[in-house]
């Protein structure tokens, strides 16, 4: 039975991730880290009596688990860096990445990836360090960027549910294996910061109105900021009749 404690947020895919640990017969789930706001995560946690680690009580970790105690942690859609104490409570540790390693890192990569212009897009998981995105590679897969799939929020939907789908191969074959192999990134790519983020989506007056509709699409991520205008500090939000019209289909 191989010991493990999985890092998500409240996304529908890391809930997905959940529910398919715990119909596990090979997996004893140690307990769940978490950011406060997760509703959906505590409610089955809770139900299955499964540890709740947050913000709150993340320290607890220490005094619950030996150095290497637990098999694995996993880092499925968690939204903050995981401090080192806590990777080292594991023998491994693996993270999934919503993008292609080590060509995109950091934040919104699936933004900056259309907005690129980039027509096949991926997801990543690679061993869990102290270096964001940094680890080696374990395995990587891709998908082409239809028509559909040209706005933030839904390529990166996409990419989710790759990446569920490939937690599930990689667990299946990890309870038979007891072990992840890698290759190390021997490239640097390019590491995509919230400043990053802020300026490839503002809008500017010299700005042609494909660029404009270019940055629309890209960055329409609700219910985060997408494109805009700012006008005496104050940023407004611009979207097309287009997306309009796909609100409803979320």
């Amino acid at each position: 039975m191989k010991k493990i404690l999985y890092a998500c947020r409240d996304i529908k895919f890391a809930v997905r991730g959940l529910e398919f640990l715990l119909s596990n017969k090979d997996i004893v789930l140690k307990g769940c880290l978490i950011s406060q706001e997760c509703d959906t995560i505590r409610h089955i946690c809770r139900k299955k009596d499964i540890q709740i680690y947050d913000d709150e009580n993340r320290y607890k970790i220490e005094q619950d688990f030996e150095e290497s105690s637990l098999d694995l942690l996993i880092s499925f859609s968690y939204p903050k860096k995981i401090e080192d104490f806590i990777i080292n409570k594991a023998k491994q540790a693996i993270n999934f990445h919503p993008a292609p390693l080590p060509e995109y890192k950091g934040k919104a990569c699936c933004c900056h990836g259309i907005y690129n212009g980039e027509t096949e897009w991926g997801g990543t998981f690679h061993i869990l360090t102290s270096e964001f995105d940094g680890g080696a590679i374990i395995d990587k897969r891709f998908f082409e960027i239809t028509p559909n799939l040209q706005y933030g929020i839904l390529l990166s939907n996409a990419a989710w549910n790759l990446g569920y789908e490939m937690l599930v191969d990689l667990i299946n074959e990890y309870v038979k294996t007891g072990i992840f192999s890698g290759v190390e990134q021997k490239e640097r790519g390019n590491y995509y910061s919230k400043k990053d983020l802020d300026e490839a989506r503002k809008i500017h007056e010299t700005d042609s109105a494909d660029v404009i509709e270019k940055k629309i699409k890209a960055f329409w991520f609700p219910p985060f900021e997408g494109a805009y205008i700012e006008r005496d500090g104050i940023h407004f939000s611009v979207i097309t009749k287009e997306i309009l019209s796909k609100i409803d289909n979320i």
